[in-house]
């Protein structure tokens, strides 16, 4: 897969040479077949599958890298406006904050006291008394110390917020 188990001679190992052979083409048109005709340009180059996919990693890695910077800027300015549905903004917040954690690039990873942070900040000015009590202070702040609604995890958080969006729609206020 990598590249780690050289060809045999042929020479000296002709049966292990040709196993070798016919395994390294199957893996080529396997890479192929599944590529579309954007990537293909990328392996037709290559003589051997390691090759073929070690650009396929590269060229994935810069891709991979631009895609969690611009998921992570949509995360941080996705904005609520007052009278936006909550429940659709806080899906489409989750949405980005999972899909930048799967990139699994420990750069962009979000701790969970990060995101419920960036969940508070994006909502209307009008949810500030009623998410004050849930958002932990790091600095300074003693964890054992902390109540449970600032221990609730972000996930926790997003429903208790939507529980607090829809007793507000019943009574038919944003606040």
């Amino acid at each position: 897969m990598f590249g780690t188990l050289p060809e045999p001679d042929e020479a000296t190992d002709r049966d292990y040479n040709e196993a070798w052979s016919f395994n390294d083409s199957y893996a080529q048109v396997f890479i192929t077949k599944n590529l579309d005709d954007s990537q293909i340009l990328y392996v037709v180059c290559h003589q051997m599958s390691n090759e073929m996919w070690m650009a396929l990693c590269v060229i994935h890695e810069v891709s991979g890298h631009q895609t969690a910077i611009a998921l992570q800027r949509a995360l941080f300015r996705t904005l609520a406006d007052e009278g936006d549905d909550v429940i659709k903004h806080l899906t489409k917040l989750k949405k980005l904050w999972e899909r930048l954690i799967s990139f699994g690039i420990q750069e962009f990873n979000l701790s969970d006291v990060l995101f419920k942070g960036i969940i508070t900040s994006s909502l209307p000015l009008s949810w500030d008394i009623f998410t004050k009590p849930y958002v932990r202070i790091l600095e300074g702040q003693d964890p054992e110390k902390l109540n449970n609604k600032k221990k609730m995890s972000s996930q926790m958080f997003i429903g208790v917020i939507k529980m607090e969006y829809l007793r507000r729609k019943d009574e038919g206020s944003d606040r």
